[in-house]
């Protein structure tokens, strides 16, 4: 992510002057040796020569990687990731994410049907008319890491074993609700290997500008109510609906706590 910044801000200065390094360093927030060591690694990897001028390849390198960054950009505002954490998870999303993924992903979102076209708002409508404080519609869950890699890891986050994969959409106090079911997940000890048991133990979203914690969850609690209007609501143009909402969980199994881990929440149906 840093070089792709450098290489962007080397670009405008074309052809550069004295002392770029130190106006790139100052537009990156990044030290000048920083910029020294990216700028020898693009003359390695054949971006740029010698003369700080590109090469064609570094040419269609940095306009792919840069309409890239453009779509993650406008991809985490839509799934209403704090302006804070994007930086870091578009370097995690390109550094890490197998390419082909990250292009399905990003194509998936962008073929979404739009919340302003009638298909939309008929679509939501109909979900709404269907829900009710004792009836509901069965929808499919899943917990997904932020940074899906692309070594073969889990695209799934520990949270995924927290719940039941069906969930509910209901109405709670007159408001559209997520009803998660919590169950009992386990894990193996690193220590002795031995099988562990445990429920989740905090679970925190962010609706608005307001960050959210999940109250009154205790070892006896057996769902989670999260209000529908905090996820973002895609639409499918065959018309499936999903559900999307950065969360944060925290699971204790054994004797301790497991990190926190800061995952996508999505259902569909």
């Amino acid at each position: 992510m840093m070089q792709i910044r450098c290489l962007q801000e080397l670009k405008r200065l074309q052809p550069v002057g004295r002392g770029f390094q130190v106006v790139i360093a100052e537009k990156c927030h990044i030290s000048a040796p920083g910029i020294n060591k990216s700028l020898k690694k693009a003359i390695e990897q054949g971006l740029i020569t010698k003369y700080y001028t590109f090469t064609e390849y570094g040419e269609q390198w940095l306009g792919v990687y840069g309409r890239l960054v453009e779509r993650l950009e406008r991809y985490l505002e839509e799934i209403q990731i704090p302006e804070s954490e994007k930086e870091k998870h578009i370097r995690m999303m390109v550094e890490d994410m197998d390419p082909f993924l990250l292009e399905s992903i990003l194509s998936a979102n962008e073929r979404q049907v739009k919340p302003g076209d009638r298909k939309y708002k008929s679509l939501m409508e109909e979900v709404d008319c269907n829900i009710g404080e004792n009836r509901g519609i069965r929808v499919r869950i899943a917990v997904y890491r932020m940074d899906r890699r692309k070594n073969g890891k889990d695209a799934f986050s520990m949270g995924n074993r927290a719940f039941e994969p069906e969930a509910q959409l209901m109405k709670r106090d007159g408001r559209d609700c997520l009803i998660l079911r919590i169950r009992e997940m386990e894990a193996r000890s690193r220590i002795d290997g031995r099988e562990m048991t445990g429920r989740i133990s905090s679970l925190k979203y962010e609706q608005g500008e307001e960050l959210k914690r999940v109250k009154d969850l205790t070892e006896e609690s057996e769902e989670i109510v999260i209000p529908l209007e905090a996820f973002k609501m895609h639409v499918s143009p065959g018309g499936e609906i999903k559900g999307v909402l950065p969360v944060t969980v925290t699971c204790s199994v054994g004797n301790g706590h497991m990190p926190e881990s800061t995952a996508l929440l999505m259902f569909w149906m």
